[in-house]
């Protein structure tokens, strides 16, 4: 079983309402096909679905040596939605990708957004979809509206729920072993 295979079969074993529909959404719109970037890790044809198995697989090992408190449903469900942000990304550009202008803004918030459109979130699972690409994402500055999330709330997640930053740690991990 390839990635796709193995990440509709993890969510479906969530049972989770609406989870059907996500799968669905992913399915329909292009998810099993994307890259996982323009132009560093696995900027391919499918590359987001490769990525986002190493993800899971990543934060499970994570979760099993640190004997972290999440759900195996909660760390599928976030490990395998947190990048839902990028369907629609990337177009195609000859034998690469660039950045599709047209993409709405927000990375973690987007995936978030994306997701509750289909299955209801916890807290937990919503923090580490929100927080998963740590100081790396748009951070919102002091005094401005800009940016997906503050640091100082992404300091709060990760001290409230350790799996938070553990899902960063896996991002992390599957990424740097996927090269540039």
């Amino acid at each position: 079983m390839g990635e796709e295979g193995a990440i509709v079969e993890a969510l479906k074993e969530t049972k989770r309402n609406g989870v059907e529909k996500l799968i669905d959404y992913m399915l329909e719109g292009g998810f099993f096909s994307c890259p996982a970037s323009s132009k560093f890790h696995l900027n391919v044809e499918g590359g987001l679905a490769i990525h986002t198995w190493n993800v899971y697989c990543e934060f499970w090992d994570l979760a099993q040596h640190y004997k972290l408190d999440i759900s195996k449903d909660s760390l599928a469900i976030t490990s395998l939605t947190h990048d839902l942000c990028k369907m629609g990304a990337y177009l195609k550009n000859g034998t690469g990708f660039k950045w599709n202008k047209e993409q709405p803004k927000g990375h973690g918030t987007l995936s978030v957004k994306r997701v509750k459109e289909f299955i209801e979130l916890d807290e937990i699972e919503e923090l580490c979809i929100r927080y998963h690409m740590g100081p790396w994402n748009s951070v919102q500055m002091i005094g401005t509206d800009k940016g997906d999330y503050t640091l100082l709330g992404m300091k709060d997640a990760w001290n409230k729920f350790y799996p938070v930053r553990f899902l960063y740690f896996a991002d992390e991990l599957a990424t740097a072993g996927e090269g540039r």
